[in-house]
């Protein structure tokens, strides 16, 4: 009867020593998922900053105006 309720009583903590190993994978795993979105995310933020075209705001077109031209740049 003891040897019966201990070999139980193994077999319960092995499954739940296995189970414990399981959900630190499948953190980890998720974890690894959630970094490779962001830095998916990252990218195409970059890309489209990278797509706007920057473009001169001239004022006026005087002659100083030119020489001292200053370009503000905005996004299209």
């Amino acid at each position: 009867m003891y040897k019966k309720i201990h070999s139980l009583l193994f077999k319960f903590l092995r499954k739940i020593k296995i189970l414990h190993w399981v959900v630190i994978f499948s953190n980890i795993f998720q974890h690894n998922i959630r970094e490779r979105n962001n830095q998916e995310e990252e990218a195409i933020k970059e890309r489209e900053f990278k797509t706007y075209r920057k473009i001169p705001e001239i004022l006026c077109l005087c002659k100083m105006c030119r020489d001292n031209m200053q370009f503000n740049y905005k996004m299209v």
